[in-house]
C-alpha cells in the first residue's frame, strides 16, 4: 500500500497518520532499523507523543485497517477520484479551460491557471493532469505552492468553490490545499 509502493520508492524514514489511529490523533514512524533503532526508548533520539501506544487509539487503528482491507475501501475512493478528477476536467474544459487539474487515488486538485489547454487541444492529458514531464502541456502545470500563488486564486474562490459548494461537493476554501475523496 501506501504512495511508497505505488510509485517505486524505498525511504530510509517514513511516517503514517490518521488511519492507523482510526480517527484518532496519532502518527507512526516507520523505517530501516540502523535508523528506528536511535529513537528512544533503546536510542539518543527522542520520541513520543501523547497517544503513543494507548489502547484505545490502537484498537481503532487496527479495526479501521482491517475494515479498509476486507471492504475495499482504497479501491473504492481511488475509484471516485479516478471518476472526480475526469469529471471536473471534463467540465472545466467546455466551462474554464485554462485549468489543470492533478492527482493520483483518492487525491486531487483543480487549479486554475493562465494558459490552460482548450477543450479540443490534442494536449489534454487524461483527466487533465500535465503533471508528467512527457505531457506536451507540462510547464503549464503548477508544481509548487509559487506555481499555484501565481494561478488565478481569485477565479477558485469566486467561482468554482462558490458553485461547488452550491452542489453538494465540499472542497477547502483554496486551491492551494489537496482535496482528498472520503469513504
Amino acid at each position: 500500500g501506501c504512495a511508497q509502493s505505488k510509485f517505486g520508492v524505498t525511504p530510509d524514514v517514513t511516517t503514517f497518520g490518521k488511519i492507523i489511529g482510526g480517527g484518532f490523533p496519532v502518527g507512526a514512524i516507520g523505517g530501516k532499523a540502523e535508523i528506528v533503532e536511535g529513537f528512544t526508548p533503546a536510542g539518543e533520539v527522542f520520541q513520543s507523543g501523547t497517544f503513543s501506544g494507548h489502547p484505545v487509539t490502537m484498537a481503532a487503528g487496527k479495526a479501521g485497517l482491517e475494515y479498509a482491507a476486507e471492504n475495499d475501501v482504497y479501491e473504492h475512493v481511488n475509484r471516485l477520484g479516478e471518476r472526480l478528477r475526469r469529471g471536473i476536467a471534463e467540465i472545466a474544459a467546455d466551462q474554464a479551460p485554462d485549468y489543470t487539474v492533478v492527482g493520483t487515488d483518492s487525491m486531487f486538485k483543480t487549479t486554475f491557471t493562465r494558459e490552460g489547454a482548450v477543450a479540443d487541444d490534442a494536449d489534454v492529458c487524461d483527466a487533465g493532469c500535465r503533471q508528467r514531464e512527457s505531457c506536451a502541456r507540462y510547464e503549464h502545470c503548477p508544481k509548487t505552492g509559487a506555481d499555484v500563488a501565481d494561478a488565478e486564486t481569485e477565479r477558485w474562490e469566486r467561482i468554482f468553490w462558490q458553485e461547488m459548494k452550491a452542489q453538494g461537493i465540499f472542497l477547502t476554501a483554496n486551491q492551494f490545499e489537496s482535496q482528498f475523496v472520503s469513504y
